[in-house]
């Protein structure tokens, strides 16, 4: 099997979210998956890649109160890395990123989905990664007279 390095930083379902998608990519592959996560302290990316000898990482890159250089990104050398997030303290320029569009999400919605009547207050509208419709994903929290979503 091939070692692939998560670095994770978020918690709670987000982390849960994001391992179940990346594990799921990774069925069928003979990768072996393995899960670092962030307590607070600068990930030992050069101990870890020398431990694990892996074909590659991904790094969870979303904030989550990261400060510039909790992922040392230039102690990957030449290792490939993909990128969850686009937070730019954690994200080299360059780099590869898997980043959410919710712009274009929005837009691709049909025109009744986004129509609101009387809304006084709009909480949240978010994806699920984890189901394969990205349309049948968005879920909308609304104070108001109603929604149509």
């Amino acid at each position: 099997m091939k070692t692939v390095l998560v670095f994770s930083t978020s918690t709670g379902n987000a982390n849960t979210e994001m391992m179940d998608g990346v594990r799921k990519f990774a069925q069928g592959t003979d990768w072996n998956i393995q899960s670092v996560k962030f307590d607070g302290s600068p990930f030992p990316i050069r101990e870890l890649l020398k431990f694990w000898s892996p074909i590659g990482c991904i790094v969870e890159a979303s904030g989550n109160g990261l400060k510039k250089d909790s992922i040392p990104y230039r102690a990957f050398g030449k290792m490939p890395v993909v990128y969850i997030g686009g937070d730019s303290l954690v994200v080299p320029p360059n780099a590869t990123c898997v980043v959410h569009d919710a712009h274009a999400t929005g837009e691709a919605a049909p025109a009744t989905s986004r129509t609101s009547l009387s809304v006084t207050e709009v909480s949240v509208c978010q994806l699920n990664p984890r189901l394969s419709d990205p349309l049948a994903n968005v879920t909308m929290t609304a104070v108001g007279a109603g929604v149509i979503a």
